[in-house]
């Protein structure tokens, strides 16, 4: 068969089929912007990456689903092994920890941040359980135009291949996948570009182009028969347009993304797949 009619049917492939997998994401939507490795069986770090290929942000926490709800309070860790980790992957820290250099309290959420020669450390606690528990270490380059000592390749290296990937589908648009035990996704989420720390803060998106890209990822042949609207996932804002049951998947609108107007800014997919059951939400009984 010729090069280039193998080459045309191989796109013709990729168009009629939904992405699962990080070969075929990355073959579609080129190389992510953020990954996360598993740095410890029971703790992820999350990593995104500069224009240049170096990473320009780094969030270590306790493993948890990348889809649950975003004010559900997550898994905390020992305050003393966070910071050994954090001497682990940034080693100018090491030895150099004398407690927060300032501090941000708003109810039982604080965070402490220490300042290193060349980088910002964040460190987010809960005031109200423990004061020797940490949810997440962020670390910064001080300098807003300088980047942190790895690639995407150095960090692969270390930690092998990462379980969540995110890449830009559309200039305004990203799709984050989180794969399952056989290496295909299990849960994705489309939603508008925003700052990896602070996810509640993405804007808007047009739903016209949101619903594109969800077709182009998940189209109708790979959902499957439609069984109707399904149970409400907890946490999902009313008057949503989602949740809708298919054969195959769920798609549902993330509980932060609600909007009057435009009814939703985003969506999550969850697969249903038999190794992808410890991925599926809550849910409650929908009324009907």
């Amino acid at each position: 068969m010729p090069r280039f009619l193998s080459g045309c049917l191989m796109l013709l492939a990729l168009a009629a089929t939904a992405p699962q997998d990080s070969f075929e994401l990355r073959a579609r939507y080129g190389d992510p912007d953020v990954e996360r490795f598993a740095i410890r069986p029971d703790v992820t770090m999350t990593a995104a990456y500069a224009p240049d290929g170096k990473a320009s942000e780094l969030i270590i926490e306790p493993r948890q689903h990348f889809l649950r709800p975003s004010f559900t309070p997550g898994p905390t860790m020992e305050k003393e092994a966070a910071m050994d980790l954090l001497n682990e992957v940034m080693p100018e820290t090491r030895g150099k920890y004398k407690g927060p250099g300032a501090a941000m309290q708003d109810g039982c959420g604080a965070i402490g941040f220490m300042f290193y020669k060349n980088i910002s450390v964040s460190v987010g606690l809960d005031a109200c359980a423990s004061p020797n528990r940490v949810r997440s270490i962020g670390v910064r380059p001080k300098l807003p135009t300088a980047t942190l000592p790895y690639t995407s390749a150095e960090l692969h290296a270390l930690y092998g291949s990462p379980d969540v990937e995110t890449f830009v589908v559309r200039p305004d648009i990203r799709l984050t996948a989180e794969y399952g035990p056989d290496g295909q996704a299990c849960a994705m989420r489309i939603q508008s570009v925003h700052d990896l720390t602070y996810p509640l803060d993405a804007p808007a998106a047009p739903v016209e182009e949101v619903m594109a890209a969800l077709d182009a990822i998940v189209p109708p042949q790979v959902r499957g028969k439609e069984i109707g609207p399904g149970e409400q996932i907890w946490g999902a804002c009313v008057g949503a347009a989602f949740p809708a049951e298919y054969e195959n998947v769920t798609i549902s609108s993330p509980d932060w993304m609600c909007d009057p107007h435009s009814k939703v800014r985003g969506v999550d997919i969850q697969f249903k797949r038999p190794t992808c059951e410890a991925f599926q939400p809550r849910r409650v009984p929908a009324s009907r």
